[in-house]
């Protein structure tokens, strides 16, 4: 998709400022992501410094293409054949090529976790930049996921320069680790079965018990600052709602995820409205609860972002 002149120079405007070693936040059809040269350690260290992420927490690497990642991660048998499905919301975690140039603080020792936007403006950026883009969500560390530009204003007062784009699906990418059996780490939009449907590859869910290194796996993840109450079928005294589908909590809550029970919609506004029910909700010293998600389908991914918005350490 061919962009219009005025987003085109707003992309090669944030691709200069990329290769001068600087953040900019930037739109991906799952959220927006803080992005810096991800061959750069001094550029990379200003998205954990910014977002107050924990060095322990890997990013992902973003790529243009099948070709520019196997400059930077070894994809063999069933990962080659997950890694066809891209452009598309998938990370793979694999083994870093031998001459791998991606700064060290961005990976977790021999591993990687890479992948291909279907963005047309973050394809661009990654075109004209000409750089492996290190991103993780544009958001601080712990807190709602940015899905509009105006979020990330709010959270960053103006200090990170955005590039403008419209996020489609406003749930993070699936994380697949695919170093040993191939394993979901993180539920995003595209599921085990359609994986196998479309590459005739099995991938499994991790086990719970094992340790995983990964961005977006924290127990506590995606938090509002208010507390938060899931899988609710009613409202306590003074709590603010969002709703799904019929359970409206009896005409109370402040917002309703998707009145028709459509679990896509849901994914798309889960954390614009959270972020308006905490808003609401600091106001009035209350919390929020959350009406039961069907775990089928992208809702396996909203109920996991649920799960650890709501954990209580």
């Amino acid at each position: 998709m061919q962009l219009k002149s005025s987003i085109l120079q707003s992309v090669m405007h944030a691709a200069n400022l990329i290769r001068e070693g600087h953040v900019v936040a930037f739109p991906t059809e799952t959220v927006f992501g803080l992005g810096a040269d991800a061959t750069s350690f001094e550029a990379c260290e200003k998205i954990f410094e910014i977002k107050k992420r924990p060095k322990s927490n890997p990013l992902i690497v973003h790529v243009r293409n099948m070709q520019n990642a196997m400059e930077f991660g070894v994809f063999e048998n069933d990962a080659k054949k997950i890694a066809e499905m891209w452009p598309a919301p998938i990370t793979l975690i694999t083994y870093k090529t031998k001459d791998c140039k991606i700064a060290s603080n961005v990976t977790s020792g021999p591993a990687i976790a890479i992948r291909c936007p279907n963005h047309s403006i973050a394809q661009e950026l990654l075109n004209i930049s000409s750089v492996p883009i290190a991103a993780p969500s544009a958001n601080y560390s712990s807190r709602i996921t940015a899905t509009t530009t105006a979020h990330i204003i709010k959270d960053f007062s103006g200090k990170v320069p955005v590039l403008n784009g419209i996020v489609s699906i406003g749930i993070e990418s699936t994380i697949i680790d695919t170093r040993d059996k191939i394993r979901i780490i993180r539920q995003g939009t595209i599921s085990a079965e359609q994986i196998y449907n479309s590459t005739g590859v099995k991938v499994y869910n991790y086990d719970e018990n094992d340790i995983v290194v990964a961005p977006g796996t924290q127990p506590k993840h995606y938090s509002p600052i208010s507390p938060i109450r899931i899988n609710a079928d009613h409202l306590f005294e003074g709590e603010i709602g969002l709703g799904f589908a019929k359970n409206n909590f009896t005409g109370k809550a402040i917002m309703n995820l998707s009145k028709a029970g459509d679990l896509n919609e849901c994914a798309h506004n889960l954390y614009a409205m959270l972020r308006i029910a905490d808003e609401n909700a600091q106001k009035i010293g209350c919390g929020i609860a959350v009406a039961r998600i069907p775990n089928h389908g992208i809702g396996i991914a909203i109920n996991d972002r649920l799960t650890r918005a709501s954990y209580k350490s």
